[in-house]
Order: structure tokens, then sequence, then C-alpha cells
């Protein structure tokens, strides 16, 4: 219990000393709520399941938000894990965005903040932070890419991340548990200030220049959106006064 008490002190457990943020969305996927354009990416086995494979079709699939998120703060945890990985020149792409799965990655009028899977200096296995304004979702390195140089998104291993925006700073955080409590690696970049309408969580597949072998297999799984912060709890506010 926390007990209030004068000049702007409390005293209570460490636990009391913060308050959960609220949450704006939560999916588990124990149901199906994606809507999916294609049979390589949905809901199964309780887990938002990807076969990313490089075609000439939009294979996609999106989770709606009840509006879009706050242009300048909101936060998301996700687990993600990769089954396999094999070289042949693919990508998949992870993404908070204003357009839905009716629109392929490359659709050059979106506005998003994503996670790439592979691609990048002709390799299958980085993992990108970018963003895209008014423009396709990059399959490279370019611009204002941020890629990961310890995390192998192949290691078959349940990543726990936390992806953020804070103005126009965009954060991709990797945590050794899914407590969320250290931190292992953090990828920083920027976005574009006017990156707006961001309503939709979509998973995109490579969708021009087919023929190639190479695919990528994995989950996403436990969303969890909280919209207007950029972490999931904040400090107990002791007004002047209380006791």
């Amino acid at each position: 219990m926390v007990e209030y008490l004068a000049g702007n002190r409390i005293r209570g457990t460490s636990s009391e000393k913060t308050l959960a943020s609220t949450l704006t969305m939560e999916d588990d996927f124990s149901t199906d709520n994606a809507t999916d354009q294609h049979a390589n990416i949905g809901v199964a086995n309780n887990r938002w399941e990807f076969n990313f494979q490089r075609s000439n079709s939009n294979e996609s699939s999106a989770l709606t938000l009840s509006s879009a998120l706050s242009d300048s703060k909101w936060c998301m945890d996700f687990d993600f894990y990769l089954n396999a990985v094999t070289l042949g020149n693919t990508a998949g792409w992870f993404t908070v965005s204003s357009k839905d799965e009716t629109t392929s990655r490359s659709d050059s009028s979106q506005h998003s903040v994503y996670v790439l899977f592979g691609g990048g200096s002709g390799t299958d296995d980085n993992i990108f932070l970018r963003s895209a304004h008014n423009e396709g979702m990059s399959n490279g390195d370019n611009g204002t890419a941020t890629f990961s140089s310890t995390t192998d998104n192949a290691d078959l291993t349940t990543h726990y991340c936390r992806m953020l925006r804070d103005g126009t700073t965009i954060k991709l955080i990797f945590y050794t548990s899914s407590a969320r409590t250290t931190v292992s690696e953090t990828l920083e970049t920027t976005c574009n200030s006017g990156l707006t309408g961001l309503q939709y969580i979509a998973l995109h597949n490579f969708d021009n220049f087919g023929g190639h072998s190479g695919t990528l297999t994995g989950y996403i799984d436990n969303i969890k959106i909280y919209d207007g912060v950029t972490s999931t709890s904040s400090p107990i506010n002791v007004l002047d006064g209380s006791i």
C-alpha cells in the first residue's frame, strides 16, 4: 500500500513506485484478429506466423487499431522468433503503418516505422530499423537505417523487443527476457516529423522481383501497444500538500 507523506514524499514497496501505462491494444493471437492477403502470412498455432518469400505479389497480413497512434509518442512490445533463414536475397517487414494488408511494402504513399528482417549488403541475416514517409519500405541498409550488430535473426531464439517513437526518434530495444528489465541491444534512428496516420500493424513480404529462393520463416507474438507514452510505466505523481 502506498502511503502519501508531506513534502511530496511517499512510502511503499519498490513495485509501487510506478504506475502501469494504459494498454491501447493487446494481442496474444489466441484468436485470429488479423486480415490476410495470402496464406504465407497469418495467425496459426496461437501466434502470427510468416513465411516471407520473394514474389511478384503482395503477401501481407495486418491488425487494425481503433484509431491512429499519436504523431509524437507511442511504444509497442512484441516477441519475435525466426525458425529458419534460407539465404537467397529475400526479406520481410514488420511495421506500424498508415496502410493495411491490401497495400504492399513498396507502396509509395505510406507512412511507417518498421523492422526489416534480412536484406542489406546482399545478405539475409540482418535486422534493420527504419521509417518511411510517402515512400515504399526499403529492402536495404541505405538512408537512416540502423542495423543490429549482435542479434542474429536466425539464431532460433525468442527475442523480446520494444519499438517506440519519441518525436522524430525511433528505437528498437532488445531485452534478455519477457520481463523487459535488462537491455541487450538498442537500435536508434530518426523519422520524418510528418509521419502520421499509423493505425495498422502489418507483416509484408518482398513483393517484387520474384524467382529468388530465399525464405524467412518465424512468428510475431504477444503484441502490446501503449499510445501517448514511451514507456509501459510511469512514476507516481505526488501533488503538493499530499499527506
